[in-house]
């Protein structure tokens, strides 16, 4: 009877052991499951068209920023899936035809501020000048980001729908941060500038309320792609 009882609590301890085995798997599965971000810097773009009605959100979910020699860029993009290395490849002037499909999103807006005398931190409020290197870039409407040769001067990937592209006017910035320690983006815009690029010449203000503060990823590619 001893050696049987032995057997069977044998048997038991090991059942047990394989129990908290799995239960401890389970546990690890659950603790590496990617937490779902939250976009930082939000709000709508509404140009004022007087033919054409259509709106693209911010979703900032990702920033991106580097500085050197007083230079300042930074790049916020709406795509949850955006890391340094694609923006880098989506900005590059005079690069190979790059898929944005994991920067840009359909119906967002994404945004690239370039800023000259870095000192570490600014303050700009309506200032024109500051921003004239800056760009926000909206795929409004329907559509999708083809491989096509829009313009007769070789492929490249565009959105099918409408392209709507302007600059802020009425905004505040408040960056700060360095390439060793990281950057902070507190952002305001409510009047901005710009047009449907790719069907006419003209432009009109566009309104809507986009704010956040975001810290921006150090991204030292950012220096190199000839913007």
């Amino acid at each position: 009877m001893g050696v049987q009882n032995w057997k069977i609590e044998h048997r038991c301890n090991r059942y047990l052991s394989n129990l908290l085995f799995l239960g401890t798997l389970l546990l690890v599965a659950c603790g590496e499951k990617e937490e779902e971000i939250e976009p930082l810097l939000v709000g709508t773009i509404t140009p004022d068209h007087p033919e054409v009605s259509l709106s693209a959100d911010f979703t900032g979910y990702k920033a991106f920023a580097f500085d050197i020699n007083n230079t300042f860029w930074t790049y916020i993009s709406s795509n949850p899936n955006a890391y340094c290395g694609d923006v880098v490849k989506y900005l590059n002037v005079g690069s190979e035809p790059f898929d944005p499909v994991n920067v840009l999103s359909p119906g967002k807006c994404n945004m690239l501020i370039k800023l000259a005398d870095w000192q570490g931190s600014v303050s700009l409020e309506n200032d024109a000048v500051a921003v004239a290197a800056t760009a926000i870039e909206c795929a409004m409407g329907d559509g999708e980001f083809t491989l096509m040769n829009l313009d007769g001067n070789g492929k490249d990937y565009y959105w099918t729908g409408t392209w709507w592209q302007g600059a802020p006017r009425e905004y505040r910035f408040d960056l700060e941060g360095d390439r060793d320690s990281g950057y902070v983006l507190d952002i305001e815009m409510t009047v901005l500038n710009g047009g449907f690029i790719r069907e006419e010449f003209e432009k009109y203000e566009a309104y809507g309320t986009v704010s956040g503060v975001m810290d921006a990823y150090v991204c030292e590619g950012l220096a190199s792609t000839g913007l």
